[in-house]
């Protein structure tokens, strides 16, 4: 049985613009949660999309080793995990979205002109971001079809103009991240909990074709918004608090890997708390990976990895100057390490990292701003390095 698949999720159905001046996240505007707009379509009309990121990066230090003796991580893909010096266009995403109204209808496209894998390699295949369209008639449904992100961990889902650090968890490397699929997503009256479910294409380009619907990939994910809660309870907090936090696990499952043999399980929780002038952001993540094959021993051989991040930022001007710092690490079993979603690099494989970031962002409008991170990169396993990197990034988007 042959068919070409329709699958995938989360409709980011309305980047979460405005964040960027982060004097408005923490100003008492009448919103009840971070998740309030995320779902929402643009209300009228169409609006374009541009975000570019610049970079200019420094290694500090240079120590790795491959197979147990010295190299150069110049040897290394041009990657976040490899060597990257000097200037670099990271991301130059354009595009349109909008909404009919009157029918309950939205959509959005965008594409990179500078196309990376998640890795941070370059490849042309990663120039279509997104290409769906939605129908949210009503509060309580909204259903999307066509290719976009996949609704499976705070990291994969949040907008690349929000990050607060110059890159993305690398936990990112464990999972799916965009897809072809349809989406049905749905809620309470009170907006308390939010529920998704989907199902989506295991390839990762939409041109490509599955053999059987086991390869389809189907998952799930729960948000409890507990800031909507107490306001149900009419459990009033001080203006200041600006308290929002949000709970959720989610999973996905294919029961016949497409680009490898084998059934493959995600499972996952993440949260985020926001109270005054800080932000809290941590997520965990575990895949498990069973190939089908054994080994001498007869013993069935899997793929397990896992990783977290705890993100804390304090917006110690709000709407000018944001300070982050993130502690990460992403950890495999005894086999293949942290084997990624889609396998594009042998040498990324076997993982055993711990990464720290420090940066500050200045935001000299709410859609231009400059940050400077400091990255302190142990990795253990597979091709092993120490390099610290000092980067500086100019960002605008709208």
């Amino acid at each position: 049985m042959r068919s070409s698949v329709f699958g995938s999720f989360i409709g980011a159905a309305a980047v979460i613009a405005a964040v960027l001046a982060a004097g408005a996240a923490f100003a008492d505007n009448g919103n009840t949660g971070i998740w309030e707009n995320k779902w929402k379509p643009e209300s009228t009309g169409i609006s374009p999309i541009v975000n570019s990121k610049i970079m200019f990066v420094w290694t500090d230090q240079d120590k790795v080793t491959v197979d147990g003796k010295p190299a150069s991580s110049a040897n290394l893909p041009r990657s976040m995990y490899g060597h990257r010096e000097g200037f670099v266009l990271e991301l130059a995403e354009i595009g349109i979205k909008g909404s009919f109204p009157d029918y309950g209808l939205y959509y959005q496209t965008k594409f990179n002109l500078a196309g990376r894998d998640k890795d941070g390699n370059a490849n042309w295949n990663s120039v279509i971001q997104d290409v769906y369209f939605g129908w949210k008639k009503y509060n309580w449904l909204d259903i999307a079809v066509g290719r976009m992100k996949v609704p499976f961990s705070q990291a994969v889902m949040k907008p690349s103009e929000m990050y607060e650090l110059a890159f993305a968890p690398t936990l990112l490397s464990l999972m799916n991240y965009r897809l072809l699929g349809l989406r049905i997503s749905g809620g309470d009256p009170t907006e308390i909990v939010k529920a998704t479910f989907g199902m989506y294409n295991s390839v990762s380009l939409a041109t490509e074709q599955l053999t059987n619907f086991d390869q389809l990939l189907l998952g799930g994910r729960l948000d409890l918004r507990v800031e909507n809660i107490l306001k149900v309870a009419k459990v009033k907090l001080p203006q200041w608090a600006n308290f929002r936090w949000n709970l959720a696990a989610d999973s996905s499952y294919t029961p016949e890997n497409y680009d490898t043999k084998g059934k493959a399980l995600w499972v996952g929780a993440d949260t985020r708390l926001d109270f005054w002038r800080f932000t809290v952001e941590a997520e965990y993540v575990k895949k498990m990976w069973d190939t089908g094959d054994t080994d001498k021993d007869g013993r069935a051989v899997s793929d397990s990895g896992w990783g977290f991040h705890t993100d804390l930022t304090a917006h110690a001007l709000p709407g000018i100057l944001d300070i982050t710092a993130r502690v990460e690490r992403v950890i495999g079993s005894d086999k293949t390490q942290g084997n990624i979603a889609r396998p594009t690099n042998a040498d990324l494989m076997k993982q055993d990292h711990l990464w720290f970031t420090l940066g500050a962002t200045v935001f000299f409008t709410p859609q231009a701003s400059f940050m400077v991170n400091y990255i302190m990169r142990r990795q253990l396993q597979g091709v092993a390095f120490d390099t610290d990197v000092v980067l500086g990034m100019f960002q605008y988007s709208m």
